[in-house]
């Protein structure tokens, strides 16, 4: 059955996720209490400066692979070139990425302000080489849900997690060695668990095999998410750089701490992702008469499961934050509950976007995020100065919403899918429900009425949820075999 493949699929995708961000959940605090607020912040600044040149490591060549993978208008051999191109293109660009850090790493440390960016020659260096590790890893794991082996996946993907926070955690915590420690620590963990990936995809990774024709047909497949990933990367990192800039490094700490809680959230919608896009094709080919309704309700279960999560984080983001954090990350309580209701419509991308991988329009991602970037930019210019990480989480949630909801209009355009409009409405409007009760009863200690009563709202909210969804014998994508 389809669903219980989706299903099944997120929970394995998931459950290395859901291991190394329990470790991680449980370490991060105490990361948090040793190292400064500021060391903090500037931890996570690093992080977006990974992810930023990763882009153009990756050069949306995870994307090509999972379009023309399972494509049966090709070879049945065509998959192995197609693999196998993809990878030796991106390990290029990783080595051409490393050499041109090396000569711009002293120019960039003579022109940032030591005062407020404490970077260092040797930081700098593990984020280039970290680039390229991460965007290397990622490859083999992709590949691996295309081979619907979610086992594996879950193998490599929890080696791989663990293997960084345990190496990370003991550089910084035990031999107490800094961000710049920390930092290698994760290149030798990355370093360590590449050569098992490569092993598990190696029958489709033959260098012999790099084709200058598939060059061509997935770099220009892919590189318009180089594009559109670095206006997501500006509406999703840069509110970071601009606490830093409009506001403080402490603040963008309070801020960090916000965005990790509401990875709780994230994490099931990456597990979801995981599992989603490889279906999502094969969907497509098997069942050609109601694949547009499979995915209208695939959509509207997601949005009902990501409410039950962002919606509970929403809820008890108080709780969570007076429980497991110091008491000077105590300002980090009302932008996670914002955070955590931006990261439902976050989730809901996956679905919404479809029409336009479908239709090879990736040209209007590029569209599209550099215009909800744009909006992102001004939200955090006039929100920051004034409300500090609350403004920026404010931006944040209003960007995520613009943009699946211009998502899901260009898919109606161009492929569109059957959705039950008035059912999407209803759990929008719990939505703001959860939202509005969340900002009310936020509590900075646990109280045991107010506790009570967001409980019940929320169980009131999964019941009339669950009838609304039609969970039945008699739903489509139930009884698909797949």
């Amino acid at each position: 059955m389809i669903l219980s493949q989706i299903i099944r699929q997120t929970i394995v995708y998931g459950g290395a996720d859901f291991i190394s961000k329990i470790i991680t959940f449980f370490s991060f605090p105490i990361i948090a209490a040793i190292i400064s607020t500021e060391d903090f912040g500037l931890l996570e600044l690093i992080g977006t400066l990974t992810t930023f040149l990763g882009l153009f490591v990756n050069c949306g060549l995870n994307n090509s692979v999972q379009r023309f993978y399972w494509d049966n208008t090709y070879p049945t051999d065509t998959k192995t070139i197609i693999v196998s191109t993809a990878f030796v293109s991106q390990v290029l660009f990783g080595v051409i990425i490393f050499i041109v850090g090396i000569f711009i790493i002293p120019l960039l440390l003579n022109t940032i302000d030591s005062t407020k960016f404490n970077f260092t020659w040797l930081s700098l260096i593990g984020v280039i080489i970290l680039v390229g590790l991460t965007q290397w890893s990622q490859f083999i794991l992709d590949v691996l849900r295309l081979y619907f082996l979610p086992y594996h996946f879950f193998f490599l993907a929890l080696t791989t997690r663990l293997a960084t926070i345990a190496l990370g955690i003991i550089a910084l915590v035990i031999f107490k060695l800094g961000i710049e420690g920390y930092l290698i620590a994760q290149v030798v963990a990355f370093f360590a668990v590449l050569p098992v990936g490569l092993w598990l995809i190696r029958r489709d990774i033959k260098f012999s095999k790099f084709n200058f024709f598939w060059f061509k047909k997935l770099v220009g497949f892919g590189y318009p998410f180089i594009f559109a990933g670095f206006g997501y990367w500006l509406f999703s990192s840069i509110d970071r750089w601009m606490l830093a800039s409009f506001s403080s490094i402490k603040e963008v700490g309070i801020y960090s701490v916000s965005s990790r809680f509401s990875s709780i959230v994230l994490f099931v919608s990456a597990a979801f992702g995981q599992a989603w896009s490889p279906l999502a094709m094969k969907i497509r080919s098997d069942y050609p008469n109601n694949y547009k309704s499979i995915y209208g309700q695939a959509l509207l279960f997601l949005i009902f499961i990501m409410l039950i999560i962002g919606g509970g984080v929403a809820l008890f983001s108080g709780e969570l934050i007076s429980v497991f954090m110091p008491t000077k990350y105590i300002k980090s309580i009302l932008p996670l509950t914002i955070l955590s209701i931006a990261a439902i419509f976050h989730a809901t991308q996956q679905i919404t976007a479809i029409g336009i991988t479908l239709a090879n329009r990736t040209a209007i991602f590029i569209k599209l995020t550099w215009f909800t970037a744009l909006v992102n930019f001004v939200g955090n210019l006039i929100l920051i100065p004034s409300y500090g990480a609350l403004g920026a989480s404010w931006a944040t949630l209003i960007s995520y919403f613009l943009l699946t909801s211009s998502y899901m209009y260009y898919t109606q355009r161009l492929y569109p899918i059957n959705v039950n409009w008035i059912k999407i409405l209803v759990l929008i409007i719990f939505c703001i429900l959860i939202t509005i009760i969340s900002i009310i009863f936020v509590m900075d200690k646990f109280i045991f009425w107010v506790f009570s009563l967001k409980l019940i709202f929320g169980v009131i909210c999964i019941i009339f949820g669950w009838k609304l969804i039609d969970i039945s014998s008699e739903n489509k994508i139930i009884n698909l075999k797949f």
